[in-house]
């Protein structure tokens, strides 16, 4: 369905399909003898600067008719 603005309800989606792609990476990775521990999404929104530790970051960018733009980051941290 169509979202005129990114209010609350739009954020929430975002969010949630973060979790449904993690859990989906999560349960594929576990029958390959691969365990992770998730974390619950954090959603960023603006321009803005996140500092971590991880060991790698992935970024997987999205558009949406070219006015938006979504990146959802992936970051991993070796044992």
């Amino acid at each position: 369905m169509p979202v005129p603005e990114l209010d609350e309800m739009a954020m929430s989606a975002i969010s949630e399909l973060g979790n449904m792609i993690m859990g989906n990476a999560a349960t594929i990775l576990s029958t390959k003898g691969i365990g992770i521990d998730i974390t619950p999404p954090t959603l960023c929104r603006g321009a803005m600067k996140i500092s971590q530790t991880y060991a790698k970051n992935i970024c997987i960018p999205m558009s949406s008719d070219g006015s938006m733009v979504l990146e959802l980051d992936i970051a991993l941290k070796g044992d």
